[in-house]
């Protein structure tokens, strides 16, 4: 499973958003989800573990 595949939940915790910050933008701009367990936004429902639509 490559990183574009995992979820930003899962991602945060292996220091993805502090050495990939410029990449992890993309994938939060035009957020529409939210995950209800660690607050973490995506424009797409399957990057998250516990979406809900904003």
């Amino acid at each position: 499973m490559g990183d574009k595949d995992k979820k930003i939940c899962k991602l945060a915790k292996e220091d993805y958003l502090k050495d990939e910050f410029k990449k992890y933008k993309e994938l939060v701009k035009d957020a529409r989800y939210v995950c209800r367990k660690c607050g973490r936004v995506a424009v797409k429902e399957k990057r998250l573990c516990k979406p809900e639509k904003m």
